[in-house]
């Protein structure tokens, strides 16, 4: 628990997007689309492959690059220096006898924290 506190001691505060979902905004602080649109992203075979190979080269993978994108549009969104979100990791390797023939749902949710003040490439981040 103390590990935590200190981790999540360098947030000056939680980006509780919640009011966005559920609760009455006052939009005077928010940034607002004029003319909101909608755009449809096909990626196709050869730009899905090119895409793929990219990230191979630099040793991501599509998973990393889609995470990237959520907290860059969060950031964005939010207007927050910082972002973080849970990223669940399985927990199927844990040591434990019979493991593989129990059910349920063996994950671990952890905090993935983003610093956009820093300016760094997805690589770096």
């Amino acid at each position: 628990a103390l590990y935590w506190k200190e981790a999540l001691s360098s947030l000056d505060s939680l980006m509780d997007i919640d009011p966005l979902l559920d609760r009455p905004l006052d939009f005077t602080n928010y940034r607002e689309m004029v003319s909101p649109r909608e755009m449809d992203l096909e990626i196709t075979d050869g730009r899905y492959a090119g895409i793929k190979a990219i990230l191979q080269n630099e040793g991501l993978t599509i998973n990393t690059l889609v995470q990237f994108l959520w907290h860059k549009l969060l950031s964005v969104y939010g207007g927050s220096p910082r972002t973080i979100v849970g990223t669940t990791v399985s927990g199927r390797n844990l040591p434990v006898r019979g493991i593989e023939e129990s059910v349920g749902l063996y994950i671990n949710t952890l905090p993935l924290i983003i610093d956009w003040e820093k300016d760094r490439s997805v690589l770096e981040q």
